[in-house]
């Protein structure tokens, strides 16, 4: 249950709670730094009290990551659940249950002073069964491996929970329990009924156009004065060489506003999430299924950094195959460009997509980028494409040695040809080269990559991994093919 500034509920809806914990279930309570008494209010009721980073999805994915259990249900503080709900989930969720579902939600009601409101619950749930979406007052539930398989809610401000369904619906279709749960009408109440109905509809539309949460959530924060959107975690956590942490966390020059940048493409290379393919460094500490898991996380951080840079276009390389259920969900949600990698090494590869690029549209510069560094975000893309206005050639170093991202004027075959890749000195011998060449050059800060378990402790919090087993963020069963390749 994520909350913020709920004391004047909080007990209430945990007392409704109780029978869970007695029939053996956990409560979780993740708050996002209230001011008021919710956290002491809610620590005797509870199994865990949490203070975790602000953000409903953040603060979902901070307790989640705590949960001992093999199911989850992600609970708003205003909402309450129908009589032996628990049972309903375990039935909906049960493996002979007729659907096979791995995830689900219940129909709702609303509760507030609107006579509309009967209507809108009713929207709500026929809106849900008809599109296999739901939304957080719904009580979405899932298996533990469904929400590590998918990677967790999404760090974003607004649509979390549209956007983690359409990931599950990858899965299994979700299983529908007709008993309601019974949420609060207050922002009906409110701002109107039917003023609250439009605006909660055409933020739904707009963002099935493909803009961004973050532009909705400026638009939703103007219309109803909600407190401003926190910003975008920082991903790592050690500052970079040379560097005090009491330097590192200086203030940053703000990035240009996305308007006065030039247009810039930006090509993403990634690599299947398959068990046993992706990140293969990393089985030792979180299992092949684990590390495949974490690679889906990877892989999506980047390209939703990569559109919500808004730069230009974005293109998907991928290797082995474009066929991964992933590639195709990425492809659908963003109707971003998905082309096969070429042949060759990683040198040669990237030559060839820095051509391919440039001949599409040659007078446009690119950044290309792989989906190791969880710290390279929508803001430092905008920066490294401030710098290659200036520059012939941006890159952001990894602080193992090497660089994630490379942004080019124009291709520059001569910089990947017979370079000895994945060593401490790839960086240094680019900066060899740049300098032979007459190419003019800037660098952003180094920031870490993941590789390696020792690398894991970069990972951003709110993402919860935990290194408890090493099969945490394994898929549930039933989700491979027969082939024991992930289907998501």
């Amino acid at each position: 249950m994520p909350a913020l500034n709920e004391a004047a509920q909080i007990e209430t809806v945990l007392r409704a709670l109780a029978p869970w914990r007695l029939a053996g279930h956990e409560v979780i309570v993740v708050d996002g730094g209230s001011s008021d008494d919710t956290l002491a209010l809610a620590g005797p009721l509870a199994d865990q009290v949490l203070t975790g980073p602000r953000g409903r999805a953040r603060q979902m994915n901070f307790g989640a990551a705590r949960a001992e259990g093999d199911a989850l249900l992600f609970l708003h503080a205003d909402t309450r659940l129908p009589p032996q709900a628990w049972q309903l989930v375990q039935a909906a969720l049960a493996p002979s249950a007729p659907a096979a579902a791995q995830w689900g939600r219940f129909d709702v009601r609303i509760s507030g002073r609107s006579r509309w409101l009967p209507m809108v619950a009713r929207m709500m749930n026929w809106r849900s069964r008809l599109s296999q979406l739901a939304t957080g007052d719904q009580a979405i539930f899932m298996r533990k491996g469904a929400f590590d398989a998918v990677g967790g809610f999404p760090d974003q401000p607004l649509m979390e929970d549209i956007e983690i369904c359409k990931r599950l619906r990858l899965l299994s279709a979700p299983a529908f329990i007709a008993e309601r749960a019974l949420t609060s009408g207050r922002r009906w109440d409110q701002r109107g009924a039917w003023s609250t109905i439009w605006l909660m509809w055409q933020l739904r539309w707009r963002y099935w156009r493909g803009e961004s949460a973050e532009t909705l959530a400026r638009a939703y924060q103007w219309v109803t004065q909600m407190p401003e959107p926190v910003p975008p975690l920082k991903a790592h956590s050690l500052p970079p060489p040379g560097l005090t942490r009491e330097a590192s966390q200086a203030p940053e020059q703000p990035a240009p506003h996305p308007m006065t940048l030039p247009r810039t493409g930006i090509a993403v290379m990634a690599k299947a999430p398959v068990a046993g393919l992706a990140k293969t460094r990393l089985i030792p500490a979180l299992g092949a299924n684990g590390a495949a898991a974490l690679a889906r996380r990877l892989l999506c951080h980047a390209v939703e950094q990569a559109f919500a840079a808004q730069l230009g276009p974005v293109q998907l390389w991928v290797t082995p195959s474009t066929l991964h259920p992933v590639f195709r969900h990425l492809q659908s949600r963003h109707r971003l460009l998905l082309r096969l990698q070429p042949e060759g090494d990683v040198g040669q590869r990237m030559a060839a997509v820095f051509a391919q690029a440039a001949s599409a549209e040659p007078r446009l510069p690119w950044l290309l980028m792989g989906t190791d560094l969880p710290a390279l975000d929508a803001a430092m893309l905008r920066r490294a494409a401030a710098e290659l206005s200036n520059h012939d050639a941006v890159f952001v170093p990894a602080l193992d040695g090497g660089y994630g991202l490379v942004g080019l004027q124009q291709p520059q075959r001569e910089l990947f040809d017979n370079m000895i890749w994945s060593t401490a000195e790839v960086m240094q011998h680019t900066r060899s080269r740049l300098q032979a060449a007459g190419l003019r050059h800037a660098e952003l800060p180094a920031i870490p990559d993941i590789d390696e378990p020792a690398d894991l402790q970069h990972l951003p919090a709110a993402w919860g991994l935990t290194l408890a087993a090493p099969q945490s963020l394994a898929p549930p069963g039933g989700c491979d093919e027969p082939d024991g390749t992930p289907r998501c």
